[in-house]
């Protein structure tokens, strides 16, 4: 669910109408599902067969999106 939710809103980054509400959206979504993440690198049985160091690798890796989904941002423009 959450896979798809990342790929619409990536998609409406790139229409001008819905690129502050998707990159709102984006940031929020990275943030909710972090300890999610936290929690499949710390327990064994979360990991679904994924190498740790992917899983720890993925941490970061939000909050470089999390900031990239910060630049899409118009403040010129309403937020929502």
């Amino acid at each position: 669910m959450t896979g798809f939710l990342e790929i619409l809103l990536g998609i409406c980054l790139c229409i001008s109408g819905f690129t502050n509400i998707a990159a709102l959206s984006i940031i929020v979504l990275l943030v909710v599902i972090f300890p999610a993440n936290i929690y499949m690198a710390i327990f064994k049985e979360a990991r679904l067969g994924l190498p740790v160091w992917l899983l720890y690798l993925r941490l970061p890796l939000q909050f470089v999106l999390m900031i990239w989904a910060y630049y899409y941002i118009d403040f010129s423009q309403p937020l929502l």
